[in-house]
């Protein structure tokens, strides 16, 4: 259960499974998924890409109804809360158009 979480969690907030950790509790009859995690930001010399990834407490509060959703119907489980502690930043590398 805690490889798919962690593969829900990975794919939702853009980073490597290598770049964040999930546990698992029972919580309420259900469960709760503690997530740490790397985040990924744009460069912030790209005005572009700053303007359109929108405010990291939007970005976290959208993760984690994801996450929650996502993770309630592969692991068939009721997921009652699900916490996203943030580690550190990965800056995304900006992409050239040729």
């Amino acid at each position: 259960m805690t490889r798919a979480a962690e593969a829900i969690a990975a794919d939702t907030l853009g980073v490597g499974r290598k770049d964040l950790s999930v546990s698992l509790a029972g919580a309420r009859g259900g469960l709760a998924l503690q997530v740490e995690t790397l985040l990924s930001v744009p460069d912030l010399d790209d005005d572009a890409a700053v303007d359109a990834a929108g405010s990291i407490l939007d970005r976290l509060a959208s993760a984690q109804a994801t996450i929650r959703d996502r993770a309630a119907e592969v692991l068939g489980r009721d997921v009652v809360r699900v916490n996203i502690r943030i580690s550190g930043a990965q800056v995304n590398e900006r992409r050239r158009v040729r």
